[in-house]
């Protein structure tokens, strides 16, 4: 049978295009949609067919559009690639399905830089520091900031006085709030660098706060974090062997044992799936291996829960969480609760944890009892950008609005700053 007449539109005669390098007739027909953009005859006609160019598919070769023979009827048709969204975090394949998740929007909202002029800030700011510092006006200009507002500002500052606008204010401003002023002119990246840091620099290690940053943030967050901390805290050693490894993941092996050790290099590999698209069917079978690895057996196999929540997105983990209830008859935190324990229960609880119910938890943990946990209160007010659905949570959970915590626990300009940051990013 003859192929489906084609438009005269889609259609070039071969003797038009005398220059291209035809194949002999008995070609053997290619796949529907070949590698590259190629010409190629159809057994049966003298034409080829040329099909329209599309922007969303060939983005990286925008004048040469795709031609390929004509398909036959029974040919099954190919998905194409998704486009490349610029402003998207693409995430990786789950290590257990071909299915790749939507792309989802990054934590920190992106604005856009051309409508924020760094100029008026910046003078603001040069006043509010000159002689005796105002801290209202500091928290006047920082608080409502957007994260590409503070790199704008940044530069803009450095360019106008030749040293960065942390140095300027590190030497304006005291205790706390002077940490939480860094904190919120200091890149994201930079400041969990720090955090981790100083959580495992002298003696002792504040594992909680290797929980905060490793649990808790994105892939690309991660890589980012690994690169920022080698290169502010590491010194290239002479051996080979410390070249193959970042500094954070040495510095976790040497501060750190046992399962808790593992499972945070797992989550420094940034190989979490991330995305809302679960399989159901996935998600039963790695609920039931959970029950058969740890309450259904006498000893815990450490190993596959370190694997399943390491590598499991939050979506995926609250449908294991799901079906683990609905046959057990508890959720799959009781059961870490009952089978784990230590730093290594908490970073499991931690994965398993809707990131704004762990947030409010934490924020809580800061306030709790006597005394307030000044360094862990900071890190999750700043670097928190979406604080309506926290304080939501906050409020669900324990009873009392965040803003009244807050202001139970703090004192002076720090108060004031709190107050200012959970409002301005709602």
């Amino acid at each position: 049978l003859s192929p489906p007449r084609r438009s005269l539109s889609n259609t070039i005669s071969l003797t038009q295009n005398p220059t291209m390098n035809l194949p002999s007739r008995d070609y053997t027909l290619p796949p529907p949609y070949p590698s590259q953009p190629n010409l190629q005859t159809y057994p049966y006609s003298s034409q080829v067919y040329v099909e329209p160019y599309s922007p969303q598919i060939y983005h990286s070769q925008p004048s040469i559009p795709q031609i390929h023979p004509f398909r036959l009827p029974s040919t099954p048709e190919v998905s194409h690639p998704e486009p490349h969204l610029p402003e998207l975090y693409l995430p990786q394949t789950h290590p257990r399905t071909s299915t790749i998740p939507q792309a989802i929007p990054m934590k920190a909202p992106l604005v856009s830089v051309a409508s924020y002029d760094p100029q008026a800030d910046a003078d603001i700011l040069a006043l509010a520091i000159k002689e005796k510092t105002d801290e209202k006006a500091l928290i006047r200009v920082l608080a409502p900031l957007k994260p590409l507002e503070i790199v704008a500002l940044n530069q803009h500052w450095l360019a106008t006085y030749s040293k960065s606008l942390a140095q300027s204010l590190e030497s304006e401003t005291k205790s706390h709030f002077r940490t939480a002023i860094l904190h919120l002119v200091k890149d994201p990246a930079e400041v969990k660098a720090d955090y981790l840091f100083n959580a495992m620099d002298g003696i002792g290690t504040k594992d909680h706060a290797l929980i905060d940053v490793l649990t808790q943030c994105s892939n690309a967050e991660i890589e980012e974090i690994k690169t920022v901390y080698e290169h502010k805290y590491w010194k290239q050693k002479e051996t080979k062997k410390a070249k193959k490894r970042s500094k954070l993941e040495s510095d976790i092996k040497g501060d750190t044992s046992g399962n808790f050790e593992k499972l945070l290099l797992e989550c420094c590999k940034a190989m979490r799936m991330e995305g809302g698209n679960v399989n159901d069917q996935e998600a039963l079978d790695d609920a039931e291996r959970l029950y058969r690895g740890g309450e259904k057996r006498w000893g815990t196999d450490d190993s596959l829960f370190i694997s399943i929540f390491t590598h499991s997105s939050q979506a995926h983990l609250d449908c294991v969480n799901r079906h683990y209830t609905v046959q057990h008859n508890h959720s799959l935190i009781e059961a870490v609760k009952k089978e784990c324990s230590g730093d290594f229960k908490d970073a499991l609880i931690a994965l398993a944890t809707p990131r704004v119910n762990y947030t409010a938890s934490r924020l809580h943990q800061s306030m709790k009892g006597l005394g307030t946990n000044d360094l862990l209160l900071t890190y999750h007010i700043t670097q928190t950008w979406d604080m309506g659905p926290i304080k939501s949570a906050y409020q669900a959970m324990y009873g009392r609005s965040l803003e009244s915590e807050i202001q139970s626990n703090t004192s002076g300009d720090y108060k004031r700053l709190f107050l200012e940051i959970p409002r301005c990013r709602e």
